[in-house]
């Protein structure tokens, strides 16, 4: 089943205080998603790195604060933020709040490789990047849909595309499915039912990841009273080759 619950995901720490989700990468049968799902404890970083090849990588901020370090640059980030690192981008996280702060973090290939570096000298002070996103900078609204671009060539991407999709009570993505890339869709909040393959339907709940294989139809629509909230990633820049169903 390509529906990856909450409880069956693998949770491990990356780097000591901030552990890990697992939701798309080897372990779980993608091709080229590396999708993971971070907490950062108060006091906790991810060090400073780069990722080789073409190992751009994709961080949305859930919630919380962080100091991030990226290309030189110290600039904070909140929820609702992305941060695009491109491949050779030496980027790092640090949690100097007493809260902890959500991540997740999307990769066009599985698995990066990571190679950890010296901390710089120093940092120029920023309070804005060209790979930084801000929350809400590039959102739109129909159908009961508002749509948030979080990564994509306008934030200088160049096989990444990622999208956060509120759908308000009765709101509906229609059935459909990509021929050339693989897809994920993962519920951040509240719960839509999901169709998929051969019309099977399921419910798709907060922190549930759907793993969508190239040609693999599906669809989702919110039957509850409340807003739910599905980040949808694709491995490919925009606009991902898509083709609707009925």
């Amino acid at each position: 089943m390509p529906v990856l619950r909450r409880s069956e995901q693998e949770h491990a720490d990356r780097y000591p205080g901030v552990p890990r989700y697992s939701l798309s990468g080897p372990e779980t049968g993608a091709a080229s998603l590396h999708v993971g799902h971070l907490t950062f404890l108060p006091g906790s970083s991810v060090p400073y790195h780069y990722h080789p090849g073409e190992a751009e990588e994709t961080q949305f901020m859930i919630s919380g604060e962080l100091e991030c370090w990226l290309d030189g640059h110290r600039i904070t980030v909140r929820g609702g933020d992305t941060v695009l690192a491109k491949p050779g981008t030496l980027h790092a996280f640090v949690n100097r709040t007493d809260t902890p702060a959500e991540m997740v973090t999307m990769f066009p290939v599985t698995p990066p490789e990571t190679v950890h570096v010296d901390d710089p000298d120093s940092l120029d002070e920023a309070d804005s990047h060209p790979n930084v996103i801000r929350a809400g900078t590039r959102a739109s609204s129909s159908d009961g849909i508002t749509r948030d671009e979080l990564t994509g060539s306008f934030s200088g991407a160049a096989s990444t595309y990622a999208v956060l999709n509120r759908l308000e009570p009765g709101a509906e993505v229609p059935l459909c499915f990509h021929p050339d890339h693989e897809a994920g869709l993962y519920c951040l909040d509240g719960a839509v039912t999901l169709t998929y393959g051969a019309l099977d339907e399921t419910v798709l709940a907060a922190g549930d990841y759907f793993a969508a294989s190239v040609n693999e139809p599906h669809g989702y629509r919110n039957d509850t009273d409340s807003e739910a909230t599905i980040l949808a990633v694709h491995a490919v820049i925009e606009p991902p080759a898509t083709v609707e169903i009925g």
